[in-house]
């Protein structure tokens, strides 16, 4: 008698550690969470009114845009109509504070990368941390004018979509300056120029 309850205390045991180590394995198995979800404006939206044949001056499009929650621009979009053609070399695009537009960051868009028309996305190698309470600008450059715009896009006001809200979208010129030396700035119509950032929230 003593005999068998060993042996079935043995057993028993034994299957508990087997148990045990299955447990053990299915926990280290389990593979670790995935990245948080990016966000973005637009998605695959597209333009809804027409191209800005009419301008064929270098400018800068831009986005001002805020997060309800921190965390980092991982990349830049923007609609680049067909004709809106690059000049030689790299396109520029770029984040930073509204206020302090000497900090931020920047990327280029080589000729290879880039498609005839349609939206656009540049990766940043450095991706650019933001926050609640500030206001930041994406801005892409069109070398020759020709941009995607949706006149009286934000005449109801922001675009928010999830932790993502747009306020306005501006324009810089490069090259026209007004009567007093001062650069040309500006929006028409309440416009949308078709910047995107790309936001990934802060684990």
């Amino acid at each position: 008698m003593s005999l068998l309850r060993n042996r079935t205390r043995s057993a028993s045991s034994l299957l508990t550690a087997l148990v045990a180590a299955t447990a053990l394995v299915a926990v280290g198995a389990t593979p670790a969470a995935a990245d948080p979800a990016s966000h973005q404006l637009w998605g695959d939206q597209t333009p809804a009114h027409s191209v800005a044949d009419f301008d064929t001056d270098a400018l800068n499009l831009s986005t001002v845009f805020t997060v309800d929650v921190p965390g980092t621009i991982t990349a830049i979009r923007f609609y680049k109509a067909d004709g809106n053609e690059r000049a030689a070399g790299d396109r520029w695009v770029a984040v930073n504070p509204t206020a302090t537009p000497s900090l931020g960051a920047n990327e280029f868009l080589s000729p290879e990368e880039e498609t005839d028309y349609g939206w656009q996305t540049v990766a940043l190698s450095y991706p650019f941390d933001v926050e609640p309470g500030v206001e930041y600008t994406v801005t892409y450059t069109a070398f020759g004018g020709v941009y995607a715009y949706t006149y009286d896009y934000f005449t109801d006001g922001p675009l928010t979509v999830g932790p993502l809200t747009a306020h306005n979208s501006t324009y810089r010129y490069i090259y026209r300056y007004d009567g007093n030396g001062d650069q040309i700035t500006g929006t028409w119509r309440d416009s949308s120029y078709w910047v995107d950032p790309v936001f990934v929230p802060a684990a």
